[in-house]
């Protein structure tokens, strides 16, 4: 199983507080 490599990934995404600044950030230098 690959979910030690994914373990970064999710845990982020787990935190909804993390997604909106990271999607902010995105739309920021999109």
């Amino acid at each position: 199983e690959n979910d030690h490599d994914s373990l970064g990934d999710t845990s982020t995404l787990a935190d909804p507080s993390v997604v909106d600044d990271l999607i902010e950030h995105r739309m920021n230098k999109g």
